[in-house]
């Protein structure tokens, strides 16, 4: 992967979000996620990657005007994740599941979708699908392809990733 760039940092929650989503899918208690140990890992390392990645947003000057007052709370949970996991809240790690995120990830989107008309975000676009096509996340490449075709399907990267299983 290439050296990380702000845009990376963007697609990595994108990813993230679409991930947690589709790991929580039916997790209609809070026992579902609790007793579910898999994916009670995989959306709290999620949970911990969205805030590493907004932390590192929030530090370029240049985007000061597009972020959100509320994304610091992004970072001050994935630091209550990584250091005080021991007092996590289950009922918050589900609230913020089914309740904040699907807010957030609206946010998210229409800032991505300012980033799209930069050169430097479709460069890293079309990096991040090179990158997980060499994993093999098809789910997630299928995921970031549809939301950058909805943005404008004559501005996407030339070069496509054809893993995708149709």
């Amino acid at each position: 992967m290439p050296k990380r760039t702000t845009d990376l940092f963007v697609l990595d929650i994108i990813i993230s979000i679409d991930r947690i989503k589709r790991f929580s899918k039916r997790m209609y208690k809070i026992d579902s996620l609790v007793k579910n140990e898999e994916a009670c890992s995989a959306v709290l390392r999620e949970m911990g990657i969205i805030g590493e990645a907004m932390n590192k947003i929030l530090q370029d000057k240049t985007l000061e005007s597009l972020v959100k007052p509320g994304w610091r709370d992004i970072v001050d949970f994935r630091n209550v994740l990584i250091h005080d996991y021991f007092g996590l809240s289950w009922e918050e790690v589900y609230y913020i599941i089914k309740k904040e995120l699907p807010i957030f990830e609206k946010e998210i989107v229409l800032f991505f979708k300012k980033l799209w008309k930069t050169d430097s975000m479709k460069i890293a676009v079309k990096d991040m699908l090179d990158y997980l096509s060499s994993m093999g996340r098809d789910k997630s490449i299928l995921q970031l392809t549809k939301l950058t075709n909805s943005f404008s399907e004559k501005t996407m990267p030339k070069k496509r990733v054809s893993k995708i299983k149709k």
